[in-house]
């Protein structure tokens, strides 16, 4: 008979539970039988393991990854159309902006600058023009387009209808040496 004061160190959970089990229908299912001494051992798991087991495993890190990598794959794309939806839009209220400041400066000397004064002469006033009343900027000078580009401006306008041409040359910057052209695919320019 097997010693029962001493534990079994080699007794699994199963076989463990197995002993404890009363047969049914016994007169001491409630409680243990009477002159049999029952050792329940609690088991503790290591400090050490127990730190190994709260980490994430392998797999689940690779299954994020693979799910962040397709997240942006899907959204990164709309996301930059909209931004550059966004700067094609500030380039056309700039355009909006300097042409206003463009009538003032008509309305003062009676002329659209020349394509040799440029948008200069809405900072600083040209030597032959009289009546300037600038600067027409809030600046003191007239910005870059939304892509750190200058902008182009012609006067005369090289399209009917039109007294001058002022446009950008979008992201590209202007594919002829970096002026926009009305027409080009790229530039954006005066309604």
């Amino acid at each position: 008979m097997p010693n029962l004061n001493m534990p079994n160190l080699n007794m699994t959970v199963a076989s463990r539970d197995a002993a404890l089990r009363l047969p049914t229908g016994s007169p001491h299912e409630c409680g243990p039988q009477q002159g049999r001494k029952v050792h329940v051992r609690t088991v503790r798991t290591d400090p050490s393991k127990r730190r190994a087991e709260a980490g994430f495993t392998l797999l689940e890190l690779l299954v994020v990854i693979a799910i962040l990598g397709l997240l942006t794959a899907l959204v990164g794309p709309k996301l930059f159309n909209i931004l550059g939806g966004a700067k094609k839009s500030l380039a056309k209220q700039q355009i909006e902006n300097i042409g206003g400041a463009l009538d003032l400066y008509k309305l003062d000397v009676g002329s659209y600058p020349t394509g040799d004064q440029g948008l200069a002469a809405l900072a600083t006033k040209p030597n032959d023009v009289e009546n300037w009343n600038g600067p027409y900027t809030k600046t003191g000078g007239v910005p870059q387009d939304p892509w750190n580009h200058g902008w182009t401006y012609h006067n005369p306008s090289t399209r009917e209808g039109h007294d001058y041409d002022l446009c950008s040359g979008g992201p590209a910057g202007g594919s002829s040496g970096g002026t926009a052209e009305p027409g080009q695919p790229e530039a954006i320019c005066n309604p």
